[in-house]
């Protein structure tokens, strides 16, 4: 029966991104506001993992941030925001546990970013530290310090954060998806 139920999910799933054309693919949407509305970019960077510099020594953070100003210069209500795993992969950013990436993400005035597992690699305390005099923070509705018993102490980050950009405030608000038991920092996710 549950084989079943999940069959006719994906089908209707697959008929209805189908019929809606795949609005999205490739990163960008584009949705016409009404005249007097206000329009808002949305720059969200994943997965940079440290990546100043390429194999190559091609710089990467200064080619996204040019990338990142020219949004800006065309619409100056534009947000950047992050999405997770920015900080430990490239051996520069390892060796000085994410400072260089924060430096970088504060220049291009990022406002918030989520947690990525990698974010876990060195320890919550050292993200912690990593972002000590960040300009954005790390938001996470789901992460707390446990109880003795077990159950959801603290929270660990902020679970929103709202930004008002020309008069209007928007909210974002992410969570931690634990992928499966064997996660390291499974334990530390609630629900939300």
């Amino acid at each position: 029966m549950k084989a079943k139920k999940s069959k006719l999910l994906s089908l209707v799933l697959t008929a209805a991104m189908f019929v809606s054309g795949f609005s999205g693919v490739g990163g960008q949407t584009t949705v016409r506001a009404a005249e007097g509305d206000r329009i808002f970019d949305l720059v969200e960077i994943t997965d940079f993992h440290g990546t100043l510099l390429d194999s190559s020594n091609n710089q990467v953070a200064a080619v996204l941030a040019n990338r990142v100003k020219n949004v800006e210069s065309q619409n100056p209500n534009t947000i950047v925001i992050g999405g997770g795993d920015l900080y430990q992969g490239s051996a520069i950013s390892n060796m000085l546990k994410g400072v260089p990436v924060k430096d970088f993400l504060n220049n291009i005035a990022m406002v918030t970013t989520a947690l990525g597992n990698h974010e876990f690699d060195w320890g919550l305390d050292t993200i912690a530290n990593t972002m000590r005099d960040a300009k954005y923070n790390i938001i996470c509705a789901n992460l707390y310090n446990k109880n003795a018993d077990g159950s959801n102490g603290t929270r660990v980050f902020d679970p929103y954060k709202i930004v008002e950009k020309d008069g209007v405030r928007i909210a974002f608000c992410w969570s931690y998806y634990k992928r499966n038991s064997y996660d390291s920092h499974a334990g530390l996710c609630g629900e939300v």
